[in-house]
């Protein structure tokens, strides 16, 4: 968004209580004494030049406005913004966080994704919910300016005992993922756009057979991925199969004792269970059609060249590629493809919305850290921040200016970008993901063995065993963590 639109909107945005009086001295927060308050804002955090990358380039500045207001608003409060996390590996991100807690600079407030709710990183927010947002007129909860379901949400819940650990920023236009595609392809090629996954895979081994690259995994990571088990594929095999041998709560919910006893007890074990095995191998499809050494592989050129028919990425890409200008054709996106239950016996009938977006999930949810603010003094600081930043007219500042994600609190207009896009149906996604990692350490096991196995260096038969393995050990590690009490159990890994 241009900075004059956000000047514009800026000046619509001013809060009741911004636009007062300065606070009087009872008013300020620590007393008056002068605080510095590190945030991190995660893809909102303002840019600087050299913090511009090529999957973010645009200039970012409401962040700043709004930081600039609230620090008018209490003048002994100064807002410092944390830079250069790596947000993307779990486990460089808990060694950064301990070290920079020990050193006493790390953020007040950032975004891990509820990793470390385990470790009590986390300021429980619960008594700050139940109270009124004072910058928002007429409200009675802070908790009530956001969709309800969100409160169920393991990035803003925590596992372990329920208690509210995020606040919810942003949420996703939808899915987290899409699939985008070259229009300009399909139609020259005469060929339907894909409506099941395995006719996504067929279509993409037909254009490899045409000389294009049918189909390219996400690459940002360079390495595979568990997206499938998320969102296409795991929550549909799960509530066929998994859920109804497992006690739910009111709204279908799983706890996590009940999880951990399913995987000890084998339901989601390959090596037990046709549907597990069938989940893993369709999974590996996406792989064995992409291209040879796709993981550290650069596709930006070919896909602006019209040689890419279709990749995978997160739908944060939309903006970037509305202005990529070197890219000649229309592309479309797809949302995350079920099976249908004519391709597999395994899995649940997939429903759809009418139209929009089933229940999104938050894109960005910042966190209170709880050794930081209490070794600041900035836990009042932290919190007023944190409601100021989710009156309806800032987190506007936020999604107008970034385009791909919605507010997640009401009263924030859907960007033009997106209105096409969320306008169409979406998949009423199963709310049981299939579990790959439950800790660190199983997750990178996960990885390690899964890549060993898509690219031939493991049979099917001993990677199973090794998934077995790995999920019955993670699992003995969290009971002993969390004290699970396995009386009656009847455990099989």
């Amino acid at each position: 968004m241009q900075s004059d639109a956000l000047d514009a909107l800026h000046r619509a945005s001013v809060t009741p209580q911004a636009s007062a009086d300065p606070a009087r001295p009872e008013d300020m927060l620590s007393e008056g004494r002068p605080v510095t308050l590190k945030v991190d804002l995660w893809m909102f955090t303002p840019t600087t030049d050299a913090a511009r990358t090529k999957t973010n380039p645009e200039k970012r500045v409401a962040g700043q406005i709004i930081a600039d207001k609230f620090m008018k608003l209490y003048p002994n409060v100064t807002i410092e913004w944390v830079r250069g996390m790596n947000k993307k590996d779990q486990a460089e991100l808990a060694s950064y966080y301990t070290t920079h807690f020990s050193s006493g600079d790390a953020p007040d407030i950032g975004m891990s994704w509820n990793f470390f709710t385990e470790e009590n990183w986390y300021l429980p927010l619960d008594r700050y919910l139940q109270e009124p947002n004072p910058y928002v007129p007429d409200n009675r909860k802070w908790s009530d300016q956001f969709p309800s379901y969100l409160w169920e949400n393991n990035l803003v819940t925590s596992p372990v005992d329920g208690t509210s650990t995020g606040i919810p920023i942003s949420l996703y236009s939808g899915p987290a993922t899409a699939i985008f595609y070259n229009k300009a392809i399909f139609a020259k090629e005469g060929l339907p756009i894909p409506e099941s996954y395995l006719d996504l895979i067929e279509t993409a081994e037909a254009l490899n057979g045409k000389g294009y690259i049918g189909l390219h995994p996400w690459t940002a990571q360079n390495q595979i991925y568990s997206w499938a088990f998320i969102f296409n594929l795991g929550p549909y095999y799960f509530e066929k199969n998994v859920a109804e041998q497992l006690t739910r709560d009111a709204k279908g919910h799983i706890a996590n004792e009940e999880l951990m006893r399913g995987i000890k007890e084998g339901m989601l074990s390959p090596v037990r269970h046709a549907y597990a095995r069938e989940l893993y191998l369709n999974f590996k499809k996406l792989f064995e059609v992409s291209p040879p050494n796709w993981e550290y592989t650069d596709f930006s050129k070919p896909w602006a060249e019209g040689k890419v028919a279709m990749f995978e990425d997160g739908t944060w890409l939309l903006n970037t590629e509305e202005g990529n200008k070197e890219r000649s054709f229309e592309f479309g996106m797809l949302p995350p493809i079920p099976l249908s239950v004519e391709e597999s016996p395994y899995v649940s009938a997939p429903k759809y919305t009418s139209s929009g977006p089933y229940q999104p999930e938050a894109s960005v949810t910042l966190n209170i850290l709880r050794p930081s603010v209490e070794r600041h003094g900035t836990e009042a600081a932290a919190v007023r921040f944190l409601q100021f930043l989710t009156s309806p007219e800032n987190i506007s500042l936020l999604i107008q200016e970034d385009q791909t994600s919605i507010g997640a609190v009401e009263g924030v207009p859907v960007p033009e970008l997106l209105r096409d896009w969320i306008s169409r149906p979406f998949p009423i996604t199963p709310i049981y993901a299939w579990p790959t990692g439950l800790d660190t350490e199983s997750y990178d096991q996960w990885n390690q063995y899964t890549s060993a196995w898509v690219n031939g260096k493991l049979d099917d038969d001993t990677y199973f065993a090794a998934i077995d393995e790995i999920q019955g050990k993670a699992a003995d590690r969290m009971i002993q963590l969390n004290d699970i009490d396995t009386s009656g159990w009847r455990p099989l890994l």
